[in-house]
């Protein structure tokens, strides 16, 4: 009898255990992201699973040096809609001078497209996302 108790909960357990990883292949955008700006800074993305939470990051953005004359770290966020492989969001966009100010740079439209085939997303401007724990990389 308490074999059978304990093979039930096992079985249970997996079964709970399981689930959220079942969720988190349903929304393939869903993860973190990684690409290199054409001005050779890194690039951050990282997407949530419901609400569609983004959180950007730039290591060396050329916008806050056209705007401040620093070229300096950038980061913004946003909850963005998911119509089919893209996502679209207005994202409040920051920059972080070497003073220690944080500016607010401006309401920026983002959009991202996901590539099954490659798994990779290209951004409005084309600059292309790749995961950074996979060997696949922008095409």
């Amino acid at each position: 009898m308490f074999r059978k108790l304990v093979v039930v909960v096992l079985a249970f357990a997996c079964t709970v255990v399981a689930a959220p990883a079942a969720d988190a292949r349903q929304d393939p955008m869903t993860g973190a992201w990684s690409g290199t700006d054409v001005d050779g800074s890194t690039l951050h993305v990282t997407i949530g699973g419901g609400e569609h939470r983004l959180v950007f990051q730039d290591d060396g953005a050329t916008v806050c040096l056209t705007a401040f004359g620093e070229f300096t770290k950038a980061s913004g966020s946003a909850f963005g809609q998911i119509s089919g492989n893209r996502l679209e969001a207005t994202m409040d966009l920051y920059c972080h001078l070497s003073s220690g100010k944080t500016l607010w740079m401006s309401h920026l439209q983002v959009e991202y497209e996901y590539d099954p085939a490659s798994d990779t997303m290209i951004d409005q401007t084309g600059q292309c996302f790749h995961r950074p724990s996979s060997a696949s990389d922008c095409p």
